[in-house]
């Protein structure tokens, strides 16, 4: 589910053929013995399963990892952030996480939370739901389906008939509405939204704007904002100094999502159709 832990009740979910009539596009044949390119990078097992077993988590998670460092690497150089004369670029993770330092430097530097931040969301979403049986192309194919069906629609409403109306055979489509939540990611009863959707969501600023796909944890999202509801003039004061931090994150995370989309636009990423065994295999040689 979105809210972590719960369920949000309404939600639906299709099952049959697309009704757009086109089959998701083909897997790549072998990458040149990678599992994986960015760009001009190339991703190997081996270094696939190294990251796996440093950070403990599943390779499919590290890979992920590794295609967003390089992506964010690549719009550090693009920022010229690798000429740098006092640090020596010494991988795609350096250059990642130096990015990273510097988006948080420009949230904070950005003041205090405004009026608009400092306001609650109630959004509308379809989200294609993660599956091991569904792979992220098909997954992405769907969303992007979506994205184009429910382009025009002139209410909330007419949204989830829209997103409704979308049949894949290859996954779960669920759509429901969520909030409202604020920039901490909270809703009044003190569940949590996840925190990728939280800015996206954000970053629709009118009634009415949609989203292009998001990816979350639980899926691929197109958000349509319903409501933005203005904080209580009799608290907003506190309020912004109780939110600082999380706006700060907010502001952070809405940018780092925002050039590792805008990368990926414009960034080919070819995905080893044979990768999970090419990783075992990594893993087996791994001392």
């Amino acid at each position: 589910m979105l809210l972590r832990g719960w369920s949000i009740g309404g939600a639906a979910c299709v099952g049959v053929a697309l009704s757009c009539g086109r089959a998701p596009p083909s897997s790549r044949a072998a990458l040149d013995g990678a599992v994986a390119r960015v760009g001009g990078t190339r991703v190997s097992a081996t270094l696939v399963a190294t990251a796996a077993a440093a950070k403990a988590v599943a390779p499919r998670r590290a890979l992920g990892a590794i295609v967003d460092d390089e992506l964010l690497a690549q719009g550090a150089r693009a920022r010229h952030l690798d000429g740098a004369s006092d640090v020596v670029w010494a991988s795609a993770t350096t250059l990642a996480d130096r990015l990273t330092i510097h988006v948080a430097d420009a949230a904070r530097s950005a003041g205090p939370p405004t009026d608009d931040e400092l306001s609650s969301r109630v959004v509308v979403h379809a989200v294609v739901r993660r599956s091991t049986s569904v792979s992220a192309r098909d997954a992405l194919y769907v969303a992007s389906t979506i994205e184009r069906a429910v382009a025009g629609a002139t209410s909330a409403e007419a949204f989830e008939d829209r997103a409704r109306s979308v049949h894949p055979a290859v996954a779960r489509v669920v759509v429901e509405r969520v909030g409202p939540f604020g920039a901490d990611a909270s809703t009044a009863s003190g569940r949590s939204v996840d925190p990728t959707f939280v800015a996206a969501a954000f970053s629709l600023h009118s009634v009415g704007q949609t989203s292009p796909v998001v990816e979350t944890r639980f899926g691929w999202h197109v958000i349509r904002l319903v409501e933005r509801i203005a904080p209580d003039p009799s608290v907003i004061e506190s309020r912004r100094s109780e939110l600082a931090n999380a706006v700060v994150e907010l502001r952070a995370r809405g940018a780092i999502d925002a050039l590792v989309a805008a990368r990926r636009r414009t960034t080919s990423i070819d995905i080893e159709s044979g990768v999970d065994a090419l990783i075992a295999a990594a893993f087996a040689r791994a001392p």
